[in-house]
């Protein structure tokens, strides 16, 4: 189905949302802001890790973990 907005740009819910995320530890406490990777759907978070789907050009999904690194850890 193509978008309004655009002519030939087609809907992907799994592309809703922004690649950059604010991230709070457990107190509240503003970290900072983490930017994922392009095609990466975020599903759980465990301690520094964030765990999702990464899909490539073709659409294969992968599992992915991605690392938040705290400053000055």
């Amino acid at each position: 189905m193509a978008a309004a907005a655009g002519e030939g740009a087609e809907f992907d819910p799994q592309d809703m949302g922004s690649p950059e995320w604010e991230v709070l530890d457990a107190e509240g406490r503003y970290l900072g802001v983490v930017t994922l990777p392009d095609r990466f759907t975020p599903l759980n978070v465990r301690g520094d890790d964030l765990y999702g789907i990464w899909r490539d050009e073709l659409d294969v999904q992968y599992v992915m973990r991605v690392r938040v690194h705290r400053a000055g850890g």
